[in-house]
């Protein structure tokens, strides 16, 4: 099934008809998109590894594009109201929604924005809504949308956070391949710190942000190099 991903572009004038003849001639296949100044493009993943395909597509726009900075994947935020629009129900009927409880619960809002004097609304994630609708009613809207595990990977490997782990308050617990056992250290410093304890020769599926090689593990700590980042 393909996964439609949307990111926030800034730097790219759909007015231009500069930017539209190479709009035209390299990305087709993408959906461009200005609301209220913000542009967007979605991209579209007809399957495998929707992280990489989505990565390698920002890198290509930025080439084609000087200007254009690809920020993060964009959030589709909703209210009561737009969640009632769009699946053809009255508010008050998705109001009982939210306030179903157990198992089939809906998903929680994300936020609330607002406030006196026209007061708070709860806002929810558009993706974490469609699922529950398709489980809980069988209402198939006919989108495949990013989960929010595959949003943080995009969005880290678009603001190049290495490995998808460089983060000096983030640490993985290690992990046992074939016998060994293999620490991955997020520091302060921008290098990511290995410490491996005997020989790993195996993809743990750390992060990757595109579509290139794998990991390439070797016995030393000083040796150990990842050829798939950009």
């Amino acid at each position: 099934m393909t996964t439609a991903v949307r990111l926030r572009v800034t730097g790219v004038d759909l007015h231009s008809e500069a930017t539209n003849d190479l709009i035209a001639r390299y990305f087709p296949d993408y959906s461009w998109a200005s609301v209220d100044g913000q542009v967007t493009v979605t991209i579209f993943v007809p399957g495998g590894d929707v992280v990489g395909h989505v990565v390698e597509a920002a890198n290509e726009i930025k080439n084609r594009l000087p200007d254009a900075k690809i920020t993060r994947v964009h959030r589709d935020f909703v209210t009561m109201s737009d969640v009632a629009a769009r699946v053809g129900l009255s508010r008050e009927a998705i109001r009982k929604w939210t306030h179903r409880k157990g198992d089939d619960a809906f998903p929680a809002p994300v936020d609330t924005v607002g406030g006196p004097p026209s007061g708070a609304v709860k806002i929810w994630d558009w993706a974490e809504v469609v699922p529950w609708l398709e489980k809980v009613y069988g209402l198939a809207m006919d989108e495949n949308l990013p989960d929010h595990l595959t949003i943080a990977h995009i969005d880290a490997c678009l603001a190049n956070v290495r490995d998808f782990l460089d983060r000096d308050w983030q640490q993985v617990g290690s992990q046992t391949a074939r016998g060994a056992r293999v620490a991955l250290l997020a520091p302060r410093t921008s290098i990511m710190s290995t410490v491996i304890f005997g020989f790993a020769q195996e993809d743990l599926s750390v992060g990757k942000c595109s579509l290139r090689d794998p990991f390439d593990w070797t016995p030393s700590p000083a040796a150990w190099r990842s050829r798939d980042y950009v």
